[in-house]
């Protein structure tokens, strides 16, 4: 990400000045409620008028801190002040579209997918549709994406025949910065899949640590739907819809997912989202190597015990009677 609009975005002002608007925005709540309490409904509409567009600052503070953190995601990385010559752009994209073809080649001849590889699939896609664009403007040879491209929809398609997807139609046109975020999306995607399979598995996760990788998990799904709506693609996943649905079920009674609060006023951005998206892989390898909560770590303790026990038992000589 771009360094100097990452400190942008990360500068505390924006927090200051959304938290002193907020408190005056409150202290217009009271006078309002003060006002309505006096039956002075002129002072009351007035309150009211004031406070919207109080509320509306706040929103547009947030909107600009957002619109900067999506320029700050696709922005060239700062390692010169000078361009990119033709050959060296060339060079970039030839080795992506190399690691791209690699990972195609993999995918079209494993034996069994499971939904992680299905998540795979979709990113590879993403990131082809992106280097395509960026093959044409450069004016090389894109025959041998073209060729992945339809590998990997034949392949896509027998695994799962029943459920579209979007990135295959030729007929859908976004700039390639649209499709390499749809395509990290969806690598973690295939990192959520395998969280999920896992934590529903275990029976024995420590409650503070589970929540935590579930919350996780969440935050790339979310990011994925942000990700429709933001850019308006008029298109919806039927994975990330199961991976929501799978999260409700982990979650209800239990805890609150804070990526899902549509309240204007506490919603979270879809770059603080994105961010928490991408730590998904380190959460999940610190999870797996948490140890057991206290109870199960005394139940597993017992049951050890009494398995030593038996052990002893039936090693033990057998006595004579005679």
């Amino acid at each position: 990400m771009n360094d100097t609009l990452q400190k942008l975005v990360n500068n505390p002002s924006w927090e200051d000045i959304s938290g002193e608007l907020a408190t005056y925005r409150d202290h217009l709540k009271l006078l309002g409620a003060q006002a309505f309490q006096a039956e002075d409904p002129r002072l009351v509409e007035r309150l009211t008028d004031q406070w919207r567009e109080v509320e509306q600052v706040i929103l547009a503070i947030k909107d600009t801190r957002n619109k900067i953190a999506k320029l700050a995601a696709t922005a060239p990385s700062e390692v010169s002040n000078t361009p990119l010559t033709r050959e060296e752009r060339i060079e970039i994209i030839s080795k992506s579209i190399d690691d791209a073809l690699n990972l195609t080649d993999e995918l079209f001849n494993m034996e069994i997918w499971d939904q992680s590889h299905t998540c795979q699939c979709k990113a590879t896609v993403c990131e082809l549709r992106s280097h395509l664009l960026q093959a044409l403007s450069l004016e090389l040879e894109t025959t041998e994406i073209a060729d992945a491209l339809r590998d990997l929809k034949e392949r896509f398609e027998e695994e799962n025949p029943d459920i579209p997807f979007y990135g295959f139609s030729m007929r859908r046109q976004h700039p390639p910065e649209v499709w390499s975020q749809l395509a990290e999306a969806y690598r973690l995607m295939g990192v959520a899949a395998q969280s999920l399979d896992w934590v529903e598995a275990q029976k024995d996760l420590d409650e503070d640590a589970m929540r935590d990788l579930v919350i996780s998990v969440s935050s790339v799904e979310t990011w994925l739907y942000r990700l429709f709506g933001d850019y308006d693609l008029k298109v919806g996943d039927d994975q990330q819809r199961g991976f929501n649905a799978r999260v409700r079920a982990l979650s209800e009674g239990q805890f609150y997912v804070p990526w899902w609060n549509m309240d204007p006023s506490a919603k979270v951005e879809t770059w603080q989202i994105a961010e928490a998206a991408k730590r998904l892989p380190q959460v999940f390898e610190a999870t797996k190597e948490m140890p057991l909560n206290p109870e199960a770590k005394a139940v597993a303790a017992a049951s050890e015990k009494d398995a030593e026990v038996s052990d002893v038992e039936d090693e033990a000589p057998s006595v004579s009677t005679k």
